[in-house]
């Protein structure tokens, strides 16, 4: 459909085609224009059935999730996820995973893969995925010693965290600190906040690490509990 392939077919027509060779150039323009738009050239991925907003980390409230979405329609030959092929539509664009993927832990590492015919990859989606089971809700004012500690669960900030000048929060070790949507950068402290367990495991705020005085600072890596 190419206006050079068009226009030497107009040509075979003769002169009783000429009036409307434009015409006719002008709305096959617009019908291919119409095609591309509706082949998928992303790769995203829906969380039981709801889109991933959050480019960071995903609250899971359940031991297992649906996976599906959609990839791009050239040349994609399979989908997979953590490795595992996904259900795959190259007329769609759509896929899915079979079954709901089992999270292992608090905090799960989620690889979509879109590959070619020859294995190689086209696209590529990391996400990461808090089992948000066994929360201990918190935040507010801090006015006195508090202690932040759920080595099975999660805390969940619900609202947003003023740690006073005369007060402190103790974060311990193993604990996964979730900020609801538009708390994390809500949280104020004078002179209060302390980890424990370091040097090691490092406090990681998604990718952040956050070094005491006096210690050295590491490379930022991927999000994990302290």
């Amino acid at each position: 459909m190419s206006p050079e392939n068009m226009n030497a077919l107009f040509d075979t027509m003769g002169s009783r085609a000429a009036t409307r060779r434009q015409a006719w150039l002008t709305i096959i323009a617009s019908q291919k224009y119409l095609l591309q738009q509706k082949i998928s050239t992303n790769l995203t991925v829906k969380i039981n059935n709801a889109p991933v907003t959050n480019t960071i980390a995903t609250l899971a409230e359940s031991s297992s999730v649906s996976l599906s979405g959609s990839g791009p329609q050239a040349h994609t030959a399979m989908i997979l996820v953590n490795g595992l092929p996904a259900a795959w539509s190259t007329r769609t664009g759509a896929w899915s995973l079979t079954n709901p993927l089992t999270l292992t832990g608090r905090l799960n590492s989620v690889v979509v893969r879109a590959l070619d015919s020859k294995g190689q990859c086209l696209r590529s989606n990391e996400l990461w995925l808090v089992m948000g089971l066994f929360p201990v809700t918190c935040g507010g004012t801090i006015t006195g010693a508090a202690v932040w500690s759920n080595p099975t669960g999660i805390m969940k900030v619900t609202s947003n965290v003023t740690v006073g000048a005369s007060a402190s929060l103790l974060i311990t070790s193993n604990t996964l600190v979730w900020f609801n949507p538009g708390r994390a950068s809500s949280f104020k402290t004078a002179v209060g906040l302390k980890f424990r367990g370091w040097p090691r495991p490092q406090l990681r705020c998604w990718g952040r690490v956050l070094t005491p005085p006096g210690a050295s600072r590491p490379a930022a890596r991927a999000p994990s509990s302290s």
